[in-house]
């Protein structure tokens, strides 16, 4: 039912009606103690979740998430309780989350059939993890091919370590030059200081104009590239000679 005044807060946020006036309604991705949470989570072949969403008002089946990640459900239930908590038609929320695409450049879904091709923004060695990780969740058992463009000469100096460590949680990482931004040179900073570190065998250096002729000598499975310089200007390229082998 309609309601004037909602808060929809995560499940486990100490709140309660002593502290506001306002009808509290607690969201979860699967903890089914909350107003709004997935219930029999499906994972496809694509990499994306169909869930069905138990809320006060009944259950509302077979919700396709047009995102990837069950960071992306979650998002979305909190999105369905707002709406639905303020009248929306229920099959209107099922269709708009099937049909959002997302943020650009965040798990940035661009091909996506027997190879795959994602674009993010990571650029810091936590959220190079956090994405990393859920992607390996997303396509659990494939082949994982990082293209990763280190962001200022600072950064990469003092976090190369664990850009390494990150990195080396894919299968294959093809390491272009620092994007400089703002930044002059520093001494002895370059991305070897990051590729000397990563684990994998299957590692290399490659610069940027011979970048797109590196990606069409591999039979690439999930293709990933990350960074926030201008190695987006690699994306509708990419896209294209990925595209081209799917035909």
């Amino acid at each position: 039912s309609q309601v004037s005044e909602t808060i929809i807060a995560k499940y486990g946020i100490p709140l309660s009606a002593e502290d506001t006036q306002a009808r509290i309604y607690t969201y979860h991705l699967d903890f089914p103690q909350a107003d709004f949470h997935a219930a029999d989570m499906r994972l496809s072949a694509d990499g994306h979740f169909t869930y069905d969403l138990v809320y006060p008002g009944g259950v509302l089946k077979d919700i396709y998430v047009g995102t990837l990640g069950a960071l992306n459900v979650e998002n979305s239930i909190a999105a369905a309780a707002v709406c639905l908590c303020h009248g929306v038609d229920a099959q209107k929320v099922r269709h708009a989350i099937g049909t959002y695409r997302g943020a650009r450049r965040r798990l940035d879904e661009h091909v996506n059939g027997k190879r795959v091709y994602i674009d993010d923004y990571a650029h810091h060695p936590a959220e190079l993890e956090a994405a990393i990780r859920s992607i390996r969740g997303i396509f659990p058992g494939r082949h994982i091919t990082a293209v990763f463009q280190p962001h200022l000469y600072t950064r990469t100096r003092d976090f190369a370590p664990e850009f390494a460590a990150a990195l080396s949680l894919v299968d294959r990482v093809l390491l272009l030059d620092i994007y400089p931004a703002r930044e002059l040179p520093i001494e002895g900073v370059d991305s070897n200081l990051i590729l000397k570190d990563i684990t994998l065998k299957d590692k290399e250096l490659v610069g940027r104009e011979e970048l797109l002729s590196r990606i069409a000598g591999l039979d690439t499975d999930v293709l990933v590239t990350f960074g926030a310089g201008n190695i987006d200007q690699f994306i509708e390229p990419i896209a294209k000679l990925l595209s081209e082998r799917e035909d």
